[in-house]
């Protein structure tokens, strides 16, 4: 349970004598948690490119010199 994030300190004697084979196994069945979505969120968001206006500006000059040519 704590390599899923769980805070197993709170739990008396450890949350995991506490609790049946059922329960066990309905948590190891949940263990995508918080870290592994929030990798997949920053992945994306650092493959992403944004433009600032600096770079807009620089694009349309070398735009508009290449077809002046």
């Amino acid at each position: 349970m704590a390599l899923q994030g769980y805070d197993t300190s709170c739990l008396p004697g450890g949350g995991v004598l506490e609790m049946s084979e059922h329960q066990l196994a309905d948590l190891a069945g949940n263990a995508f948690s918080v870290n592994c979505a929030m990798a997949a969120i920053l992945a994306l968001l650092t493959s992403l490119r944004f433009n600032t206006e600096s770079e807009d500006e620089e694009l349309d000059q070398i735009t508009s010199s290449s077809l002046g040519r």
